[in-house]
């Protein structure tokens, strides 16, 4: 396994970190009084973090 591989794996582990934090983030702002804009930044980042993690562990994994 090469060194970018590698690094690549570590990347996409990483990026569960934050994902994880915005997960928090979208059930902690669904109480009363927050801003519906919470909820859809707290979205956007989750999904994006979740992508790119996928997008990290693929090319880590990939055989060629």
């Amino acid at each position: 396994m090469s060194n970018v591989k590698i690094a690549y794996l570590i990347l996409g582990f990483i990026l569960l970190f934050p994902a994880a934090f915005c997960l928090f983030g979208v059930f902690a702002s669904q109480e009363p009084g927050v801003s519906v804009g919470w909820i859809f930044g707290y979205g956007v980042a989750l999904i994006n973090f979740l992508a790119f993690s996928i997008v990290c562990f693929r090319k880590g994994i990939k055989n060629r």
